[in-house]
């Protein structure tokens, strides 16, 4: 689904030009459609593949050591945490994204507001327009 959305907002953005949009389209298509084949090919070949005789004949082979398995559980404690728990994660930003949309939100009001006349008297408006007359510059200012 996020794959459509990318493809679909990228498409129908007019800040490039069409052929550019149809070109990296069909590119970001086609690694979507040669991931999966080449993950689901390198699965079968790790799981139903040769066994290696050479690495299954040394018998002090361990699976995996404490510092290995600390290291993953410190990995995944955080992902299992925000994935089941997402807030943890919203919470921290969500201040910041208020801001800025408040901010967005009053840009648009003020952009949309119609826009109060200058003058409402109809009396004042002669009176600020008329310009003195000017005389010729070869006459006397009296």
């Amino acid at each position: 689904m996020s794959e459509l959305m990318v493809f679909t907002g990228f498409a129908t953005d007019e800040a490039y030009t069409l052929s550019f949009r149809i070109v990296i389209d069909g590119l970001a298509a086609i690694g979507v459609i040669l991931t999966p084949i080449y993950l689901l090919s390198m699965l079968r070949e790790i799981f139903f593949g040769k066994e290696n005789r050479e690495l299954v004949s040394h018998s002090n082979l361990v699976d995996a050591e404490p510092r290995e398995v600390y290291i993953i559980g410190c990995l995944l404690v955080p992902i299992i945490g925000i994935g089941l728990y997402p807030k943890l994660m919203t919470d921290s930003y969500s201040n910041t994204i208020s801001a800025l949309v408040r901010r967005d939100v009053d840009a648009m009001e003020r952009v949309t507001r119609p826009t109060a006349p200058l003058i409402r008297s109809s009396s004042l408006v002669p009176a600020l327009f008329s310009a003195p007359k000017l005389t010729p510059a070869s006459q006397p200012v009296s």
